[in-house]
């Protein structure tokens, strides 16, 4: 079963997008099709594998039978737990997780890296932000 298969493979140390990868060249779909990185990150250590059942925001023993072992189950979280800290711990700015692309993106002119800015817009009376990357020369 592929969901037993991420949590496998996850332990393993591979990625969660190269699980995705490996899933999408392998033909393995989900009800919605295709692996995608979010949709994976929220399979993996997911309570319902483990036999329980969500409603009306409470977790409760399920009529199924559980997919994991709840020794696989928390060691998945307890990796995911620690990955999550070492990406804030190594990507903070003045106490902010920075962008998800920071440091990745140089300009193919100067060279110089692209940061990110915020440009807002407002729609139906509500502002948001549209992340925008530029070079910082």
């Amino acid at each position: 079963m592929q969901v037993r298969k991420a949590h496998e493979l996850y332990l393993t140390g591979m990625g969660i997008q190269a699980i995705c990868d490996y899933f999408n060249e392998n033909g393995y779909t989900h009800k919605h099709g295709k692996w995608w990185a979010l949709t994976l990150r929220n399979v993996l250590g997911k309570k319902t594998y483990l036999g329980y059942s969500y409603w009306q925001g409470k977790w409760y023993n399920g009529s199924h039978e559980p997919i994991l072992d709840k020794d696989i189950f928390d060691k998945v979280v307890k990796l995911k737990e620690y990955k999550h800290e070492t990406f804030l711990k190594h990507n903070r700015r003045d106490g902010m997780a920075s962008s998800y692309l920071g440091g990745f993106l140089y300009c193919g002119c100067c060279g110089a890296k692209y940061v990110k800015d915020n440009h807002y817009s407002t729609h139906n009376k509500e502002r948001y932000a549209i992340p925008v990357y530029k070079c910082s020369s």
